[in-house]
């Protein structure tokens, strides 16, 4: 992160009153490094479903309403991400919209 956006983030948070980032107490502080871990982990769990999807060309009970609105909803995350500048829902959400999206194209094609 450069440090001119650093720096405005930082200022952000202490005139809001916010908690101190990284924050001082050593839970909290490792709970702020876990949750970019989760947010880059939890969208890889839908991995194998892309993978049965896409190149084994298997789509028979997936619901293109659902993970169309799964991906309507990410874009409403990362909006929401965009607005409060948190990169944490940003990330993930961004990975969650590609996923559901090729999901729902996949089920289209194969279903």
């Amino acid at each position: 992160m450069s440090t001119v956006i650093h720096h405005q983030h930082l200022r952000k948070r202490i005139h809001e009153k916010y908690e101190q980032y990284p924050h001082p107490v050593r839970h909290k502080r490792i709970l702020d490094k876990l949750i970019y871990v989760v947010g880059i982990v939890q969208p890889m769990t839908i991995l194998p479903q892309v993978y049965n999807i896409w190149f084994l060309h298997e789509a028979g009970g997936i619901s293109v309403f659902t993970f169309t609105s799964f991906a309507f909803f990410d874009l409403v995350w990362i909006y929401y991400g965009i607005i409060h500048k948190e990169h944490p829902i940003i990330l993930m959400y961004c990975m969650w919209a590609v996923l559901n999206s090729s999901i729902a194209v996949g089920a289209l094609l194969y279903g």
